[in-house]
């Protein structure tokens, strides 16, 4: 009977040790830099799209006749060339001078921002160029080229889609991420308005790039919520593989609600994370 009791047992302690090995989740081993990574460059080249139509709004390239702000939706010297209806290319200069000047949103900005336009940015075919002198988003400092396409098939729709190429963010304390993207959207409000501020985009994404720990990563995104007047990403999905890892981090950005958070799962382990910029 005791040889029969010891036996049960130890069939009882081999059973759990094997259910342990099999159900043990997978060592915390993921890069976590590549969340950071990923929501600080787009989120700052999403802000790079906003202050181009808020600098189209002012000069009434956009079809909007008031940007995030109000009619002076920018804090900064915006100048037209030339400055008339009819001629195009029109170059946009947006100065916020060596200081810089800080938004509504508490979003800091220097440097300047050049947008070449090849047509009304609201009619379809419509082409924008943006190069960076010297620009600044809270610290950052963005280089690179950013453009944006109006893809619409006609009046009654809007789409578009920004190509970011050989883009660069460098942090204050000298941390560098690369990247490059391209990003389609669909406006899903604020379409018939004449203001920027109820203006919404719904979209995906495919990019790659070096995060600021050196490692390199590359991200599928879907259902991409971006509110103009929300600082932040409101909602959507992203897919990160880094490092060549199997196991990918997934972002989700929430349920809609403008705020700076997110979380970032990884296998069985999930964190709730913020916004750095």
């Amino acid at each position: 009977m005791k040889k029969k009791i010891r036996f049960s047992f130890a069939l009882v302690v081999l059973s759990g040790l094997i259910f342990s090995a099999c159900t043990k989740p997978k060592p915390k081993t993921f890069d976590a830099d590549a969340g950071t990574s990923y929501t600080t460059v787009d989120n700052l080249f999403k802000d790079v799209n906003k202050t181009v139509n808020d600098a189209a709004a002012e000069n009434s390239l956009n079809g909007k006749n008031e940007g995030i702000g109000g009619i002076n939706a920018i804090c900064a010297n915006v100048t037209l060339s030339p400055n008339d209806f009819t001629t195009f290319p029109k170059t946009v200069t947006v100065d916020f001078g060596n200081v810089g000047c800080t938004d509504q949103y508490g979003v800091t900005r220097k440097g300047v921002l050049t947008a070449v336009f090849t047509d009304y940015l609201h009619n379809p075919g419509a082409h924008v160029d943006v190069s960076f002198t010297n620009y600044y988003v809270n610290g950052v400092k963005l280089e690179g080229h950013y453009a944006l396409a109006n893809t619409s098939p006609n009046a009654n729709s809007r789409t578009f889609v920004d190509t970011i190429t050989n883009a660069k963010a460098t942090t204050p304390d000298g941390k560098v991420c690369t990247w490059e993207a391209t990003r389609s959207s669909v406006q899903t409000g604020g379409f018939s308005t004449l203001i920027i501020s109820d203006d919404e985009y719904t979209g995906q994404a495919v990019s790659s790039g070096v995060g600021f720990n050196g490692n390199p990563w590359d991200a599928v995104s879907k259902d991409i919520l971006w509110k103009l007047n929300c600082r932040y990403l409101s909602s959507g999905i992203v897919t990160i593989h880094s490092n060549n890892d199997p196991t990918p981090v997934i972002v989700d950005f929430g349920d809609g609600t403008c705020d700076n958070k997110y979380t970032a799962t990884y296998d069985v382990y999930k964190f709730d994370l913020l916004f750095w910029y």
